[in-house]
């Protein structure tokens, strides 16, 4: 969220901008979201967390602890609880990357405009780093920047 909340920010700063002239410094850290979110929103009361972790194993972690180790006891613990809702087929879409050589499987865009004036996607298949030359394409269709 602390993204998204950029994200927001930075917009908000380029419409002033573009209204009223000037320069904007947007300054975003978890932290700040984090203190907005109880100070504004609030806290679940306790016996909602206490479910939830016990639904979750009870499980803790601490600030040292390996981000890979803890990103497969998260998603394994949300496979178990609520894989058919977060990982519905149906969310999902597959697309060649012709760089790979593979079918990737991604999330599909999460809106769509009325009667399909709009389509959301990727034109380009995803490819690991350095896989391109350094420039942008004139075309941004072009599938490999040689």
């Amino acid at each position: 969220m602390c993204g998204f909340s950029g994200v927001c920010a930075t917009l908000l700063a380029l419409m002033r901008r573009g209204e009223s002239g000037g320069s904007y410094l947007v300054n975003v850290a978890l932290n700040y979201y984090n203190q907005w979110l109880v100070g504004c929103v609030g806290e679940y009361p306790e016996s909602i967390w206490q479910s939830l972790w016990a639904r979750h194993g009870k499980q803790v972690f601490r600030s040292f602890d390996n981000p890979s180790a803890i990103t497969g006891k998260v998603l394994a613990s949300m496979l178990r609880e609520r894989g058919k809702i977060l990982f519905n087929t149906s969310f999902f879409e597959t697309q060649e990357s012709k760089a790979l050589g593979v079918d990737i499987k991604m999330v599909k865009p999460v809106i769509n405009f009325h009667g399909n004036t709009i389509h959301l996607g990727y034109n380009v298949g995803t490819r690991g780093n350095g896989h391109d030359e350094a420039r942008w394409p004139v075309d941004l269709m072009t599938e490999e920047i040689k």
